[in-house]
This record gives structure tokens, sequence and C-alpha cells, in this order.
């Protein structure tokens, strides 16, 4: 995330519960060395979408971009997500496609590519997940009108996106891996 062409101006990191003492020494350093990185404990392991909606919650801006520990970004991704929604202000989603890989970056194992246009991903959105999460960048007041993210036993982002269809938002994948 630090790569990035248009960096963030504030990081927010959820600990969804406790972790081990090497992790926590991690967090530490980094909250040390990184002035915009606001760490959030959750005391209790509390699913996905109590820390996806404790992180959202705690963003001061309306434009928020989602990764989890584990994801890495492409040093464009922020840089294009955002002029996506400076040339359309009624856009509310904006994902792409991702590549699953092993061990190394360059093991790449597969790809998931998703529908690009608004009108594709609603049809998609009938049998299948529309959007990688973690790629997505999102409006959060128009996710926190449909209620945000709630639990829907490990498919809180499947019942986000329906919820958003359904109240008219739009939709868009850039075609390239995030």
């Amino acid at each position: 995330i630090f790569r990035q062409t248009v960096p963030p101006n504030e990081i927010i990191l959820v600990v969804d519960g406790p972790i081990p003492e090497s992790l926590q020494k991690a967090v530490d350093d980094m909250t040390q060395r990184i002035a915009i990185l606001k760490v959030i404990f959750l005391e209790f392991n509390m699913g996905h979408a109590k820390a996806r909606q404790t992180g959202l919650e705690a963003a001061k801006n309306n434009l928020c971009a989602i990764m989890d520990s584990d994801d890495i970004a492409d040093e464009n991704r922020f840089e294009k997500q955002l002029a996506f929604f400076a040339k359309d202000k009624e856009i509310a989603v904006v994902g792409g496609v991702i590549d699953e890989f092993i061990g190394e970056v360059a093991n790449v194992v597969g790809s998931r590519i998703v529908p690009e246009v608004d009108k594709e991903i609603k049809a998609y959105l009938k049998s299948r997940c529309p959007m990688n999460l973690m790629t997505v960048m999102l409006r959060k007041n128009i996710v926190q009108k449909v209620g945000g993210f709630q639990d829907w036993y490990c498919e809180e982002d499947y019942f986000l996106w329906i919820r958003l269809a359904l109240a008219g938002a739009k939709f868009h994948n850039i075609p390239e891996v995030l």
C-alpha cells in the first residue's frame, strides 16, 4: 500500500481479536513508524463483517479502499480507482480483477475475472459474487445507507453488493489486476 502512485492519507488496521506476540510487535512497530496508521483492536474475534464495519466507521474519508492483511495491491490501484470515481460521480463501488498466487507473486495459480459494467455486474450478482472485495474502493456514505457490512456467514461482501444493487447503487470493475 505504501508504493501507491496516489498514497493514502489514512490507513485503518482492524485487529480482529487476540494476536500472537510476534504480530503485536509488528503492529507496535508499524504504529511508531507510520503516522497515518490508526489501529483498532477488537477484544474478541468478531469476524469479517464486524471488522470491516468497524474500519469503515472509523474512516474519515468517504472513499475507502478495502484490503486484507495478505493482499498485495498494484501500485496504480488507487490512482485508477480515484480517476474512475472522479469521472462518474454516481458510482458507488469500483473493483477489479485479482490474481491468486502461492508463495511468490510471480507464481500465479489463477485469476478471478469479474464483469466490468454495472448492468453485467448486476446480472452476474444473481448467481455469483461480482466483485473481488480485496480490490474494492467504495463510497462510505452510500454503503452506510444500506447498513454497511453485516454478518452473513462469510459472505458479508456478497450481502452488501445485493443490498446496494437493490438500492440502485452503481458498480464498476476495472478489467485489470488491482
